[in-house]
């Protein structure tokens, strides 16, 4: 997933008078993301002042609400399910992945791939420091790597 545009930080600066070019090459934020940035504000007529408070996830928001779609889009998963039931004999993350489409069939959600619901497990097992058990393809053999 690419990194969020740093909306605060952008407004913030712009307003205080630094020139977009300043603002890229001094914060390593792309030219590009930040004269978007700068250019939906306006559309919206928003300032650093209107987003001042706000945290950063809820201003990246408020500038680029098209940008959630895909992550309000699928189905949620228990990532907590989906650790306990790894942990029995012969449950792997393909066929919880399975399971997970069928429910979404069946609430008329849609299903994340594979290689996301993947992802999604791997942050939930980062941030709750558990232990994560991934199977090696080349040598078949399980791995045990504490996050």
């Amino acid at each position: 997933m690419a990194r969020k545009i740093k909306v605060k930080l952008i407004l913030e600066l712009h307003g205080q008078g630094m020139s977009l070019n300043e603002i890229s090459r001094t914060r390593n934020i792309s030219k590009h993301s930040a004269c978007a940035t700068v250019e939906r504000a306006k559309e919206k007529g928003l300032s650093y002042e209107d987003v001042r408070d706000m945290t950063d996830e809820a201003a990246y928001r408020l500038i680029f609400p098209e940008k959630h779609v895909n992550e309000e889009l699928f189905g949620k998963s228990d990532m907590e399910y989906v650790h306990k039931e790894l942990g029995r004999v012969g449950v792997t993350l393909k066929l919880l992945h399975a399971e997970y489409c069928d429910e979404c069939r069946a609430k008329g959600t849609i299903a994340m791939s594979y290689s996301k619901f993947c992802r999604d497990y791997e942050s939930y097992t980062v941030q709750g420091k558990f232990t994560n058990h991934i199977c090696c393809p080349a040598d078949n053999s399980i791995a045990e790597i504490a996050q």
